[in-house]
């Protein structure tokens, strides 16, 4: 997928902004039958930074994501390409 780095940038601002006001994002989601546990951890705290040394939070990632979208234009890119899934 690509996308114009401004947009995305304003996408991922967008919903780090909205995701931190809801009190409990997880209840929001659709529950999943695999790795509950992972799930429940990774979606439980928005703001948390991270669960352990290895793993980190959604909100966590999508601030390193954001990160890497201003390094990316820092450096004079115009369009990221990514995969998600």
């Amino acid at each position: 997928m690509a996308g114009n780095i401004d947009r995305v940038t304003a996408t991922v601002e967008g919903l780090l902004t909205q995701l931190t006001t809801m009190d409990d994002l997880l209840s929001r989601l659709r529950p999943i039958e695999e790795d509950t546990f992972y799930s429940t951890a990774y979606f439980a705290n928005f703001s948390a930074s991270r669960m352990n040394a290895y793993d980190n939070t959604f909100g966590q990632d999508l601030r390193n994501f954001k990160n890497f979208l201003d390094y990316a234009k820092g450096k004079g890119s115009e369009t990221v390409f990514f995969v998600y899934g």
